[in-house]
């Protein structure tokens, strides 16, 4: 087969960038029968990662406008497809192209533009309602990240069952590895961090639900006082990142919360590494990739019991109502006070990351061609 995937995503610094990264690699690495037309943006980095593989074959485009970028993949994508006589294309990143006379594929991460819609910019929220279920209803077949994202077609957008495949994503063995002690030291210098800290990594936006897990921790460190660790916020500022640092200030924990933007791998590793509890508070996640990193790391980690994140912890963490500042903030006590329940959750948290890899994802979407290109769809 001749399989197309718009890999523009790649670079995205998000869960769905990590997806089209990890997916493409693992495929080229996987599947040597099969030829692969990739379609990247001329500077990626994955470029020089694919080019050695002999059935990869690489399709440039310049980097353009979010306009421009919506335009490109709806009008002229399709000339490509037809071009490069695919049989079978795949939009790893939700949107596929204005028409396809191939088979296809669309990955949806989540449907949070139709859930939470107030967490949405006016561009955003209504192009997503635009392109979103006019892609998941031409698709052929369509890949969840979760049950949850499955539901939520389901309901949603009445999609029949039967036409969603769900495929949690990976982590990758890095982040299994310990990091030197002079890779912890480097990260610590570079970002300020002391030597006890909590973590969350994502966008800084409503939806993450920053606002009250910092109402959340100025509780706890009332109870804890001194023996509070510092909170540490790891992610690029997105829409309305304004209310999460005005509450900080309100709340006078600006010496105690501190900020970094967006970290690549070989940072962020041993900042979860370092991390006394990971705690994602977030309304919606399709996945939750940063919180099966910090399983992978060795972290014990609180959680909303909400969506698709207790699919991904099982009962190897701490959930809790992302709603409820009180119980959060008693579940950070407890996790801070008690030494042995950190420790233990921490072994069974790394252990539960194991059942994720992104080779994995990568074998059970090659299963979802391979029935495609046999009449199964």
């Amino acid at each position: 087969m001749r399989i197309g995937i718009n890999a523009l995503a790649a670079e995205n610094r998000s869960g769905t960038g990590r997806y089209t990264t990890e997916l493409v690699k693992h495929l080229a690495r996987l599947d040597s029968r099969n030829e692969y037309i990739i379609v990247i943006h001329d500077d990626s980095p994955l470029g020089s990662h694919l080019k050695t593989f002999h059935n990869v074959h690489l399709v440039k485009q310049a980097r353009r406008s979010r306009l421009g970028r919506i335009w490109w993949e709806q009008r002229h994508l399709p000339a490509l497809i037809a071009r490069e006589r695919l049989d079978l294309f795949h939009a790893p990143a939700f949107v596929l192209p204005g028409r396809s006379v191939v088979p296809t594929v669309a990955t949806i991460h989540d449907l949070v533009f139709m859930r939470y819609p107030e967490t949405f910019g006016w561009f955003r929220r209504n192009y997503f309602h635009w392109a979103i279920p006019r892609s998941v209803y031409r698709a052929t077949r369509v890949i969840a990240d979760s049950e949850a994202t499955r539901r939520d077609l389901v309901d949603l957008l009445q999609v029949a069952p039967e036409r969603v495949d769900v495929i949690p994503l990976g982590v990758g063995e890095e982040f299994f590895e310990p990091a030197s002690p002079g890779a912890v030291v480097r990260a610590r210098t570079m970002l300020r961090l002391p030597e006890r800290y909590i973590l969350t990594v994502g966008t800084i936006e409503p939806r993450k639900n920053l606002v009250r897990l910092i109402e959340a921790y100025a509780q706890a460190k009332q109870q804890l006082r001194r023996e509070c660790p510092a909170l540490v916020l790891v992610g690029r500022k997105g829409w309305k990142y304004g209310d999460v640092f005005a509450r900080i200030a309100a709340l006078d924990l600006g010496g105690d919360v501190i900020w970094s933007d967006f970290l690549g791998d070989e940072i962020i590793r041993p900042v979860y590494q370092h991390a006394k509890a990971f705690v994602s508070l977030s309304l919606h996640e399709g996945f939750g990739l940063p919180l099966l990193e910090a399983m992978a790391s060795g972290v014990a980690v609180i959680a909303s019991n909400r969506s698709s994140m207790p699919e991904v912890v099982g009962d190897a963490g701490v959930l809790v109502d992302p709603l409820d500042i009180a119980a959060v903030s008693d579940a950070l006590v407890s996790l801070l006070k008690d030494d042995n329940q950190r420790s233990d959750l921490a072994g069974q948290a790394r252990n539960r990351a194991r059942a994720f890899s992104w080779e994995l994802t990568a074998r059970r979407t090659l299963d979802i061609y391979e029935q495609i290109k046999l009449g199964k769809a």
